[in-house]
């Protein structure tokens, strides 16, 4: 052997120790810190919406839709499905209780998309009977009918719930 063959494996073996091919170590770090810090966030988003829960129970509505919303981008951000159904279930509801019909009637559709992409079937149909029942309310019966029949056809198998909701 020579003395440039040994004189190269020490600089491979100091690099790898000290740091060119040391970064996988730090690579590895870093996507431990990324997995802390998602952690941190949906550990954030549950705060805010138990706060919104909170300021529901209270009455203070408009604080409640705030934590709500400060969830929902979070939920959204991250894809967690089950809760971000769960917060637009919360927000609908709010809205209602406030009388905002048309805001009400956003986050519904915003749901009502959110099932059909996920394919979650009862959501759908439960979905759409509360978006039903708040067209009638808005005096649009022959529009609720419309959606309770899709909601009805998905119940019993007939579609996958791609009629209907182009309406206005």
């Amino acid at each position: 052997m020579t003395f440039p063959f040994w004189l190269t494996l020490c600089l491979l073996l100091s690099l790898g120790t000290v740091g060119v091919l040391g970064t996988v170590p730090a690579f590895g770090q870093g996507r431990k810190q990324n997995a802390e810090q998602k952690l941190l966030q949906r550990k954030d988003a549950d705060r805010h919406f138990a706060l919104a829960q909170q300021a529901h129970r209270e009455g203070d509505l408009e604080t409640a839709l705030f934590h709500w919303h400060q969830a929902e981008a979070i939920y959204r951000q991250f894809r967690t499905w089950d809760q971000l159904n769960l917060t637009l279930t919360a927000l609908a509801d709010t809205y209602l209780t406030q009388a905002n019909l048309q805001a009400a009637e956003t986050v519904l559709r915003q749901q009502l998309h959110l099932a059909r992409d996920r394919q979650d079937v009862q959501t759908q149909v439960t979905v759409l009977n509360q978006l039903g029942h708040l067209l009638e309310k808005q005096a649009q019966p022959q529009v609720a009918a419309a959606i309770f029949a899709d909601a009805q056809a998905i119940a019993t198998g007939l579609t996958t719930g791609e009629t209907a909701l182009t309406i206005n």
